[in-house]
């Protein structure tokens, strides 16, 4: 027998995380997510409500998925649109049928027009759309699993796709074709690119990041920075300075024993002029790259609409390895 259970207490949770043992997260993505995917650390449950639904046959839990409301997205964008989040489980398609149907009631017990998923559990933007391609290999961490299973089911609902975003992985091949530009670059505009000191005890970093990235709301940038320190490859992420300032920076995360180095954020001032910035910063992530025997790396994720990026990653040998698709729905549709 099926049944729909609305996650509460402590057992509730644990079936949650349960239900999608066998997808394919790497541990340090479960540990992650079972600390800030949750209240009272999740910064996503402080701006509406929440519900964990649970698909059990049986007993046991089989399929999930998080859905709320963000009031302040709402606010902000003026469209009555929820989300959805963690939609995977098993291979089960009544138990995710189910959950699917469960989310778009509570979508309009809301009052919502619309919803769109699967979002990011934390407000991170990790764990961003639902993954497919091929997952036979080791992947960058915090970008999740294969969903190609859940992808079928909500096409099949009617979900249409609302934005799509890529992995890339570059094979380090021969010599650096950055080289001679980046000494260029940074001899005629005066670049230097630094490695990033993430250390406990340093706050440069975080510093220069929000100089940079100053559309983002700094308390809630901040924590998040700290959230993922652990997990930042610290000789592999580095900040631009174009006349003593910060022009931009690149941030990786750690390999590990699970999962393959991943340059995860490019980001350059648009207080400067950025294309000197970025090919410095792309320039010394490959030479460094090449020194310490990195034999391939994955860049993930950037906008399909993101036309600029992608060439610029095509141009040195990126080869699309996955996609991430983030669905919308009108929740009164049948």
């Amino acid at each position: 027998m099926l049944e729909i259970v609305e996650a509460e207490a402590r057992t509730d949770m644990c079936a949650f995380f349960k239900a999608a043992k066998d997808v394919g997260y790497l541990k340090k993505e479960e540990k992650y997510l079972r600390r800030y995917a949750v209240p009272p650390l999740s910064l996503l449950s402080q701006n509406g409500p929440q519900f964990f639904l649970i698909a059990k046959r049986d007993g046991k839990p089989v399929f999930r998925a998080l859905t709320g409301v963000d009031w302040r997205y709402i606010q902000k964008e003026k469209v009555k649109t929820g989300y959805f989040s963690l939609f995977d489980g098993e291979k089960d398609r009544e138990a995710c049928t189910a959950v699917l149907d469960a989310i778009l009631k509570k979508q309009r017990d809301w009052g919502m027009d619309e919803v769109i998923g699967p979002i990011s559990p934390d407000g991170s933007g990790f764990f961003m759309g639902a993954g497919e391609g091929d997952f036979g290999k080791e992947r960058g961490a915090f970008t999740g699993p294969d969903s190609a299973f859940a992808c079928g089911i909500l096409r099949e609902s009617g979900f249409a796709e609302k934005q799509v975003e890529n992995a890339y992985e570059i094979s380090l091949d021969g010599k650096n074709p950055l080289f001679e530009l980046t000494r260029k670059a940074e001899e005629r505009f005066r670049v230097n690119v630094a490695r990033m000191e993430t250390g406990v005890f340093s706050d440069a970093w975080i510093r220069n990041i929000l100089a940079v990235s100053k559309h983002a709301p700094e308390r809630e940038l901040r924590l998040l920075l700290e959230r993922i320190r652990p997990f930042i490859d610290k000789k592999h992420s580095y900040t631009a300075f174009m006349g003593g300032a910060c022009a931009g920076y690149l941030v990786s995360l750690k390999s590990g024993k699970e999962g393959v180095l991943r340059a995860t954020t490019l980001i350059t001032s648009a207080d400067c002029f950025s294309a000197p910035a970025a090919l410095c910063l792309i320039g010394r992530y490959l030479e460094d790259a090449k020194k310490r025997g990195v034999r391939s790396f994955e860049i993930s994720v950037i906008n399909s609409q993101n036309v600029r990026s992608e060439r610029l990653a095509l141009r040195y040998g990126a080869r699309k390895i996955r996609s991430y698709t983030l669905f919308t729905k009108k929740v009164g549709q049948n």
